[in-house]
């Protein structure tokens, strides 16, 4: 099977460009934007959500539904940081979560 790549570098001209492209991509799907700016750390929960915390707030998303499921812009993301900054208590889900950032 050709990638994207590969039919690109190959056929760049082709009058079939488009209907090989877009067999290509059946199954994709689109998803929702996500603002990471100014990220302090993220991780990933038990369920595959995901936890955002950055310069305006703290979130969940749910990766499956594609949306924002928690938003939090009043509390203080360090009273929940573990010491060593690698662990993050979730107490609405009543989850510890590993983070990086």
């Amino acid at each position: 099977m050709m990638k994207i790549k590969d039919v690109l570098q190959t056929k760049p001209d082709s009058e079939f460009l488009y209907e090989e492209l877009v067999e290509l991509n059946e199954g994709w799907s689109f998803y929702t934007l996500l603002k990471l700016n100014s990220s302090i750390l993220i991780g990933w929960l038990t369920n595959d959500d995901l936890l955002i915390v950055n310069g305006d707030g703290i979130f969940l998303y749910d990766i499956k539904n594609k949306n924002i499921t928690m938003e939090d812009y009043e509390s203080n993301f360090k009273k929940n940081l573990s010491a060593d900054n690698l662990k993050y208590s979730l107490k609405e889900r009543d989850e510890i979560v590993d983070v990086f950032g």
